[in-house]
């Protein structure tokens, strides 16, 4: 067999081994019986001496902003607990593998493979965590993949942030966002143009007049001020969780109004 055929049947294998886990594992919404616990790993993403500097002046509180935006949204749906996510800041960490611009099918499943092997013998694990967050930091300017996701099969996010203090806010939202969807949100955007769909990616759909919108829909990132036309939200106070978003993650019964 030529080794290039036999590592093609590794690379399947291992994809049927990922799909099988995929399909078999309970993704859905939490019960929100109690807070769950989000440990946050800085990562100096590009090594830059504006990352080091800005993750040693972490503070152990530095995302309770988030903390209290996601308790004052759970609270427009009468969420019975009070702070449905609590943080705590861990150590630094290296060697989270970077999210590709999934060029390819096949970039993206050894990416895919190398980003699930990491998870899985990565012990930071002992901070009895519900949800990892690995917050990659750059020097502001700085070049390379962008691409933040969170994976609710793993209860995973990857948020590419930005040093300096004058990004806390995008970074606070970035956060928020990939954060979402380890508990089951959707992105509410339209991937080839960036902008949010109607209307869900809304946060007030039926205003008139329609444009410009007051806030952005988190999960679709932008505010839309004209057709065709959005501006990224730069802070939690420029966003919302809407009714669609708040039933994928189990805060919203729909069958209640029926």
């Amino acid at each position: 067999m030529r080794p290039r055929t036999f590592r093609l049947l590794i690379l399947l294998a291992i994809a049927a081994a990922i799909a099988l886990f995929h399909f078999t594992r309970d993704t859905g919404p939490p019960d929100w019986e109690r807070p769950l616990k989000v440990v946050i790993y800085p990562e100096n993403a590009d090594r830059s001496e504006q990352a080091r500097a800005h993750i040693d002046a972490l503070e152990p509180d530095r995302f309770q902003a988030v903390g209290d935006f996601m308790a004052e949204q759970a609270g427009r749906y009468d969420l019975e607990i009070e702070k449905p996510f609590v943080f705590e800041l861990a150590a630094p960490i290296t060697g989270a593998p970077t999210a590709p611009d999934y060029e390819s099918f096949w970039t993206h499943l050894r990416w895919s493979i190398s980003l699930r092997w990491w998870y899985w013998t990565f012990d930071g694990k002992r901070h009895d965590a519900d949800i990892i967050v690995v917050a990659r930091y750059r020097a502001q300017g700085s070049s390379g993949p962008l691409h933040s996701l969170g994976i609710p099969e793993l209860n995973l996010a990857v948020a590419n942030l930005q040093a300096g203090p004058e990004t806390r806010g995008l970074n606070n939202v970035v956060l928020a966002h990939e954060l979402l969807h380890t508990v089951g949100a959707s992105d509410l955007y339209d991937r080839q143009t960036g902008l949010p769909e109607y209307p869900q990616g809304y946060a007030e759909p039926n205003r008139e007049p329609l444009y410009p919108q007051p806030k952005a829909e988190l999960m679709a990132g932008r505010v839309p001020v004209a057709q065709g036309r959005a501006v990224q939200a730069t802070r939690l106070e420029q966003v919302v969780i809407g009714a669609v978003i708040a039933d994928e993650i189990g805060w919203l019964d729909v069958s209640e109004g029926e």
